[in-house]
């Protein structure tokens, strides 16, 4: 199950948690991010929306993160989406969450990933990760293998 909808639960962890990504499929739906919702299995809404593009064959044809009024656009059509939570640690900060936001590039196989610090989505870190080290946290475009 995905969330198509800004209903009640999404709008309260999009306005009072954190960010959340928005990922507009190649069949005109948007799918919101509502990790967590009761009822809904596997937890993680990116893996829920990983599924879903593979039962029904469509494919992320662009995305974006929100924070309140704070919005990040991510290159669209691209041939893959890369989506992962993370925590960083600087010697004698506290931790922060990050969020991995990436996109593939199928000629070189490579997926360029830029972690932002939550909630303020600001750069922390870019990093190029390799295709075959990303599972689940990959969603690629039908004419990609998916994982």
């Amino acid at each position: 199950m995905v969330c198509r909808e800004l209903d009640s639960y999404v709008n309260n962890f999009f306005d009072i948690r954190q960010p959340i990504w928005i990922a507009y499929l190649s069949n005109g739906e948007t799918i919101y991010q509502d990790d967590g919702r009761p009822g809904f299995y596997p937890a993680s809404a990116w893996l829920r929306l990983k599924n879903y593009c593979r039962q029904k064959e469509v494919y992320i044809v662009g995305m974006e993160v929100q924070f309140r009024s704070n919005k990040l656009q991510v290159p669209r059509d691209a041939d893959g989406y890369f989506f992962t939570k993370a925590c960083g640690v600087w010697i004698g900060q506290d931790s922060t969450e990050q969020y991995g936001i990436g996109t593939l590039d199928r000629a070189s196989g490579i997926v360029h990933v830029d972690y932002f610090q939550i909630p303020e989505l600001c750069i922390a870190n870019t990093m190029k990760k390799f295709v075959e080290d990303c599972e689940d946290k990959l969603i690629c475009g039908l004419t990609q293998t998916q994982k």
